[in-house]
């Protein structure tokens, strides 16, 4: 769920041209290292906002 929300945001973001790379980036890092998203699913954000 949380990479579900996570990744719609972002594309909403993006849309609006309102992205901080490095603040997504480090809400995407907590993410990980809280267990709420996989390996796979923060390099799927990751590209998804243009830092991988």
């Amino acid at each position: 769920m949380t990479y579900q929300i996570t990744k719609k945001a972002v594309e909403v973001q993006i849309q609006r041209g309102t992205l901080d790379k490095e603040s997504m980036k480090t809400k995407i890092d907590i993410f990980l290292l809280n267990g709420r998203i996989t390996d796979e699913e923060y390099s799927e954000l990751l590209k998804l906002i243009g830092t991988d």
